[in-house]
């Protein structure tokens, strides 16, 4: 890990004496959640992730390329209960020390080429590196490491990181309309069941996805307007087939003074299944489930007691409207970041 930090610094530092740097920020901070379904038993978790320190720093070369390069790192903490209790051998916090770096370049097609601004190509290798512990007593820790690659091909002419009110500038306008193509090329696994590769094993994504954001300044507000298909296509995936996802999602942002900021989501979204779930409910009758409808509803609000630190929290709502007796599940969440940049 120290390898790649070292290797990173060097590439910014040549990299950034050649090219414009359009952002440069660094955000550290804190999240907690609390996620539970309302069955017999209740299903919860506990969620910390303390640090957090994520950095954003993108680069134009000439005017068509622009670089992205995102790293991350922190500590995680997790534990599964039912009904309050962890079940025997499994009393303590499930915990990962992750680090990961997100490099993209993107290329924007010249405007000569279709009589018009924003189309554009965009691809990456994001790269994870995670030591985590089970939450199983006395189990080894397990080291992962991966490389994805995706590559994301359409048109985009929104106008990002607009402000209104608050300081954050987490608002945005136009459309984007673009498929994307999202695999996995490296896994390496040390630890009790060493593994140099998994590959033909691992997911492989198509998707489609589009966007439209409307921003309405003198209401210092914005509605926005998602849609995203994504199909699954190796067949030996060993956590499922050849499934498909439709997510349909809709989006109000609102400053409601400078200091305070509000969002509503509402989303649905439907899961069609190449193999079917059976499930057993509680008198015995064997059901087959083939595709899930899901309904989403979530809430947050931002606090910026200072421009540059963000206290946040939210509530979120999901229900499986599929099956008749599926328990809704509810997260809350609860964080606080600070801004450097």
């Amino acid at each position: 890990m120290r390898k790649s930090v070292v290797i990173l610094a060097v590439f910014l530092f040549s990299v950034s004496m050649f090219a414009g740097i359009t952002k440069n920020e660094l955000v550290g901070g804190i999240k907690y959640f609390y996620d539970f379904d309302a069955g017999t038993p209740s299903n919860e978790m506990n969620y910390i992730n303390f640090p957090s320190v994520d950095y954003k720093i993108e680069m134009m070369l000439g005017k068509l390329f622009k670089i992205y390069v995102h790293p991350s790192i922190g500590y995680k903490m997790e534990k599964k209960t039912e009904d309050g209790n962890a079940p025997d051998g499994l009393d303590r916090y499930a915990t990962e020390f992750y680090f990961g770096v997100k490099p993209m370049l993107k290329f924007y097609f010249p405007k000569q080429i279709f009589k018009m601004e924003g189309f554009f190509a965009k691809g990456g290798l994001p790269f994870y590196s995670g030591s985590k512990s089970p939450q199983e007593v006395n189990a080894p820790a397990e080291h992962t490491r991966t490389i994805d690659f995706f590559l994301n091909l359409g048109f985009d002419n929104r106008k990002i990181d607009q402000h209104l009110l608050t300081p954050w500038d987490s608002f945005e306008q136009g459309w984007a309309a673009y498929g994307t193509y999202d695999e996995r090329i490296i896994k390496t696994v040390s630890g009790p069941e060493e593994s140099s590769s998994y590959l033909s094993t691992e997911p492989r994504f198509f998707g489609i996805s589009g966007c439209y954001s409307h921003l309405v300044k003198k209401e210092n507000m914005m509605v926005k307007l998602g849609l995203d298909y994504t199909y699954q296509m190796n067949p030996d995936w060993s956590e499922g087939g050849k499934d498909t996802t439709i997510d349909l999602n809709l989006l109000f942002a609102y400053d409601v003074i400078k200091e305070v900021h509000a969002s509503a989501n509402f989303g649905f979204r439907v899961e069609e299944l190449e193999m079917t779930d059976i499930v057993v409910d509680e008198e015995g009758n064997v059901n087959e489930y083939g595709n899930y409808n899901i309904l989403v509803f979530g809430v947050n609000g931002h606090y910026y007691p200072l421009p540059l630190f963000d206290l946040y929290g939210g509530f979120e709502l999901n229900m499986d409207l599929t099956s008749t007796d599926a328990e809704p599940s509810y997260k809350f969440e609860l964080g606080g970041a600070l801004m450097f940049k």
